[in-house]
C-alpha cells in the first residue's frame, strides 16, 4: 500500500463548546489507495505502543479529523531497539465518547477555578482580542 497525499506536523483546530476548543499536531496523515484516511503518531521512550492504545489520544484525533479511519500509534524503544505498532478504529462511539469527557472535564475545572477566586473568563476573552 502506498501513502498518498503525506501530511507531516500538521495543526488542527476545532471549538467543542462555546469556550472548549480541542487543538493539536498530528504526526503524519495519509490517504491510502482506497481513499481511507489515516492518522499516525510518533511515541519514543521505555514502554510499546499498546501502552498507548486506550489512551485519550484517539479519540481527540477523530474529533480533528473526522473523516479518519484508523489511527496508529507507533514506538521506538530506544532502550530495547524494539519498534512496535497498535492500531485504533476511529469510531462515532469514540469520538461521541471522548468529545464528552473533554467537555465534562473543562466544566469541572472552570467550576473549581470560579470556586477559588481564579477565574477571570470575561477578561480572558477580552484579551485574547
Amino acid at each position: 500500500a502506498r501513502i498518498n497525499e503525506p501530511m507531516t506536523e500538521k495543526y488542527y483546530c476545532v471549538q467543542l463548546d462555546d469556550w472548549v476548543w480541542l487543538c493539536g499536531v498530528i504526526d503524519l496523515e495519509y490517504k491510502t489507495d482506497d481513499g481511507r484516511t489515516i492518522l499516525v503518531d510518533y511515541k519514543t521512550g521505555n514502554s510499546n505502543a499498546n501502552h498507548y492504545s486506550n489512551s485519550l489520544q484517539a479519540g481527540c484525533y477523530k474529533i480533528l479529523r473526522p473523516n479518519a479511519e484508523l489511527f496508529v500509534f507507533k514506538h521506538y524503544n530506544q532502550y530495547t531497539g524494539n519498534v512496535t505498532s497498535s492500531i485504533v478504529h476511529l469510531t462515532n462511539n469514540l469520538e461521541a465518547h471522548t468529545m464528552q469527557k473533554i467537555i465534562s472535564s473543562a466544566y469541572e475545572i472552570a467550576y473549581e477555578l470560579d470556586k477559588r477566586g481564579m477565574s477571570d473568563f470575561d477578561n480572558y476573552e477580552r484579551k485574547r482580542k
